[in-house]
């Protein structure tokens, strides 16, 4: 049977030896935060533009079930979806912008529209939190809403 020694041949380990192996844990433990910072913007984006594809197939099947047309118009601290007698507020994070473009002249619309027969007003949703930002199309055929990256 072997037993871990130590350098200098003793069982155990030395002071130094338990140093250096808490120095690498701590340099380990404090490299953590800096990293989920990092990463943090990218999943709040990716997991509203998430949320908002799910709002946005919400607003079509209401849109084509209480025959009326539904609208999605942005708030300064998210968007409002309508559509019939329902209204829904979502609130998105303090640091994340959202833009409602146009998809063919790129002007910005003030809401985007789906129609009782299931086809929408085409656009473009940009969604921009520290640098990292998704984009989505709505076709306007079928309204259907694609993330484009």
């Amino acid at each position: 049977m072997t037993t871990a020694t130590s350098a200098t041949g003793d069982r155990g380990f030395t002071l130094i030896e338990l140093l250096v192996a808490l120095a690498i844990m701590v340099l380990i433990a404090a490299s953590v935060p800096v990293a989920l910072n990092r990463m943090l913007p990218g999943r709040r984006v990716a997991v509203a533009a998430d949320r908002l594809v799910a709002d946005l197939q919400w607003l079509q099947s209401e849109s084509i079930r209480v025959k009326t047309p539904g609208q999605l118009a942005l708030l300064p601290d998210g968007y409002r979806m309508d559509v019939g007698p329902r209204k829904q507020n979502v609130s998105l994070p303090a640091t994340m912008r959202v833009q409602l473009r146009a998809r063919s002249d790129e002007r910005e619309l003030r809401q985007l529209t789906f129609f009782p027969d299931g086809t929408a007003v085409p656009a473009r949703v940009s969604m921009t939190d520290s640098g990292r930002d998704v984009d989505l199309e709505v076709g306007m055929l079928t309204g259907r809403v694609n993330k484009v990256r």
